[in-house]
């Protein structure tokens, strides 16, 4: 697994480690077998073909692979990365804090809550999904103020409200 000055391993840690890239990389060897892919596999390649009459025609088709296999990884990092700082940020906040995601239809749906939201009302995001969002939660008489505060949030605009939830234990607390 020679070029001209560099091998292919130096080659793909060069890529990978030194310069951080997760380009997808699909060798192409003039001849092969099982244990020569194997060996390329573990130098960090994604995918090996052996150059021969057919090798046209299944490249494309390789390529598209490993270039799917490269986004999922991304969007599996960036996954997690993103629910690593939620975890962090959730443990970090005393108070109680949500995200919810406007739907198309208009409907919210729960995104994430604070490990102390979860502790003063009781509620999981599970739960508050189920029962219609923070809508079945307020207490009675704020209802209008809550209808209002959506009703901005839906039109994109930014709005601060104060209402009471009932907890899963029916105390009332405040939100803002």
């Amino acid at each position: 697994f020679e070029l001209p000055g560099v091998s292919m391993g130096e080659l793909l840690n060069e890529l990978r480690t030194s310069r951080g890239l997760d380009t997808p990389v699909v060798f192409i060897a003039d001849h092969g077998n099982q244990e020569t892919a194997a060996a390329m596999m573990k130098l960090g390649a994604d995918d090996y073909v052996v150059k021969n009459d057919s090798y046209q025609i299944r490249l494309p088709s390789i390529l598209e692979s490993a270039l799917q296999k490269t986004r999922l990884l991304k969007e599996g990092r960036a996954l997690r990365e993103s629910e690593e700082r939620y975890r962090i940020l959730s443990g970090l906040i005393s108070d109680y804090a949500y995200v919810l995601e406007v739907m198309e239809d208009g409907s919210f749906r729960g995104e994430w809550l604070s490990e102390t939201f979860k502790k003063v009302f009781g509620f999981t995001k599970g739960d508050i999904g189920s029962r219609g969002v923070l809508q079945s939660l307020v207490y009675a008489p704020d209802t209008q103020v809550v209808s209002e505060h959506f009703a901005k949030v839906r039109a994109g605009e930014f709005d601060v409200a104060e209402f009471r939830l009932v907890t899963l234990l029916g105390e009332l607390r405040w939100l803002r």
